[in-house]
């Protein structure tokens, strides 16, 4: 909360981690909108979640 409240982001990755990693997402987990939820508790006020492509061969992070 302190580091989005800050201006920062954050990076969630809402897959199983007790599954072996795979590159398609089979299962996806929702428990990431308490973080939404527990925010605007705090704070009044909205936040948005981007989707992301994170890939780890070429150490990048985008949006496609």
């Amino acid at each position: 909360m302190d580091r989005l409240k800050e201006g920062n982001n954050i990076l969630i990755f809402p897959e199983d981690r007790n599954k072996k990693y795979n590159d398609v997402l089979d299962k996806f987990n929702t428990g990431f909108i308490n973080v939404a939820k527990m925010y605007f508790k705090e704070y009044g006020e909205l936040i948005s979640f981007y989707p992301l492509c994170v890939n780890k061969n070429q150490n990048r992070i985008s949006d496609r």
